[in-house]
């Protein structure tokens, strides 16, 4: 995908998983080390994991400014992971990255931004999860916020940073323009917030940590329980889209002999709502939790995990990393790839026509290769005539993408292309509700689905249609929106595109 993209990398461990990501799509990246970091290539699994298909140099750039120059005269982008002060008192100022190169892509990952009264702060992976919101939800009500145990900040911060890159080489490739990206974990966690951050906002009461489950009206539904070998996920279905695997749960429950045939008959799509407005207590859930958590404990997460999929229940096992190594599915699937080097990492998206190359690492000097890709001055790009500013459209203005993503993953990538200029048509149905209008935070604090701010949040800046694609009639109009899109996406499970005639 990016066989013609040249990356210097000056980034540290804040930063190296974008020049990965871009290395993974077929870019050739320059990692370029200070002597004084050498000693992390070979002792930090962090590096090792994260410089995998890159051409490593260890050089001290900093006394070779020129030198450096000359490598970004001839790069597409430039990765760095101190911002643009602390690179301006290094002697790479701004001025001098566009006077080298003026079509250059510079990307800058660092805690909180470039600019702004928080640059200067001091900040490290946990300072970024905490100041984004996210570790304060993260844990028990009844203790201290806890950490995730690794490292998070990073790995979103340059996540966004790598999508970023591909947006900006699609403006550049319309403009002739380069441009200096800004990336702030700060920000980039709050994703992981699931729109919790909105709360102040809209008025709903504030997210509590609360481990383990959720709490509804001072009713602890919990999700996570004990089996015979550790621990598994079990997903109490009291929300409408969620009703029918709660029925299939509890039928088993009741088959087991662990409940009475009443508990059969509750309304499980409305049990949420009953439980905010105390129609449901504690007392009246206790028996339904205890039911679950009997069942659980006397079987292993394998055998929860074979019930899960014939009886269509949503459990899954909490793996280890040795069962995720030793897992089937993931193995079928090249989650894990064997190399001269050693084990690493399959590809993270499989491409049917265009797979992911996951370089070794062999990346020439670029100083000697000047030549072969015509880059002795890596100039504006193929339509740099146009007049400066004419293009004022979004850099994927003119992408149609039809969208029937659900939750919040899938939608929140549409956004950001509807919000970089991609015309994206969001369908939804009214049979089946979207999991994400049934949770807080809601406008008001009012349990509604309209009022789901996390849906309108990730659903901003598209067009949105509802769609029963049970009938004729509705599939008759998907497939004239079929027709129109250069893109579809959809979250359904395998094979139920195809049944639906969209295969």
């Amino acid at each position: 995908m990016l066989d013609d993209i040249r990356v210097v990398d000056l980034s540290e461990e804040f930063g190296l998983m974008c020049g990965q990501l871009l290395a993974d799509m077929g870019a050739d990246v320059q990692q370029w080390v200070l002597p004084e970091h050498e000693a992390r290539l070979a002792g930090s699994r962090h590096w090792q994991a994260y410089t995998l298909g890159k051409g490593v140099r260890v050089a001290d750039w900093r006394q070779d400014l020129d030198g450096i120059c000359a490598r970004i005269r001839q790069a597409d982008v430039l990765i760095d992971s101190v911002g643009l002060a602390r690179l301006a008192d290094l002697g790479l100022t701004r001025e001098r990255l566009e006077q080298s190169n003026s079509a250059l892509i510079h990307v800058s990952i660092t805690g909180f931004d470039s600019t702004g009264p928080k640059s200067n702060y001091a900040w490290t992976d946990l300072i970024a999860t905490a100041a984004s919101g996210h570790l304060f939800v993260t844990g028990s009500a009844d203790r201290a916020p806890l950490r995730i145990g690794c490292p998070q900040a990073h790995a979103h911060a340059s996540a966004d940073a790598a999508v970023a890159v591909l947006i900006a080489l699609s403006h550049r490739d319309r403009t002739g323009e380069g441009q200096h990206i800004d990336i702030a974990a700060q920000q980039s966690v709050t994703l992981a917030l699931l729109s919790r951050g909105l709360d102040g906002a809209v008025g709903q009461p504030k997210a509590i940590r609360s481990a383990y489950g959720a709490s509804m009206g001072g009713v602890h539904v919990q999700n996570q329980f004990a089996a015979k070998d550790g621990w598994v996920v079990v997903l109490q279905g009291v929300l409408p889209p969620l009703a029918s695997f709660m029925e299939r749960l509890m039928q088993w429950v009741h088959e087991e002999g662990l409940c009475d045939a009443a508990d059969l008959r509750w309304n499980w799509g409305q049990a949420a709502v009953q439980m905010m407005q105390g129609k449901i207590t504690a007392e009246d859930w206790a028996p339904i939790q205890a039911g679950i958590e009997a069942l659980v404990r006397s079987r292993t997460k394998a055998e929860l995990m074979d019930a899960a999929v014939r009886r269509r229940l949503l459990i899954a096992p909490v793996l280890s990393v040795g069962d995720v190594l030793d897992s089937e599915h993931l193995g079928a699937r090249g989650f894990l790839r064997t190399t001269a080097a050693g084990r690493r990492l399959g590809p993270f998206a499989r491409l049917q026509e265009s797979p992911l190359p996951l370089r070794q690492g062999v990346v020439a000097d670029w100083a000697d290769q000047r030549g072969v890709h015509g880059l002795s001055a890596r100039g504006p790009g193929p339509l740099a005539s146009r007049a400066s500013g004419a293009f004022s459209d979004g850099p994927l203005t003119g992408l149609k993408v039809l969208d029937l993503f659900w939750v919040v993953a899938g939608p929140g990538a549409t956004r950001m292309l509807a919000d970089y200029g991609a015309t994206v048509v969001h369908v939804e149905s009214t049979q089946r509700v979207d999991m994400v209008r049934n949770v807080p935070p809601y406008v008001g604090g009012t349990l509604e689905p309209e009022r789901a701010a996390c849906h309108h949040t990730t659903n901003c800046n598209k067009l949105n249609i509802t769609l029963d694609l049970g009938t004729a009639e509705g599939r008759a109009v998907l497939e004239d929106l079929v027709r129109w899109a250069d893109v579809f996406t959809e979250s359904f499970a395998p094979g139920v595109v195809a049944r639906m005639g969209f295969g």
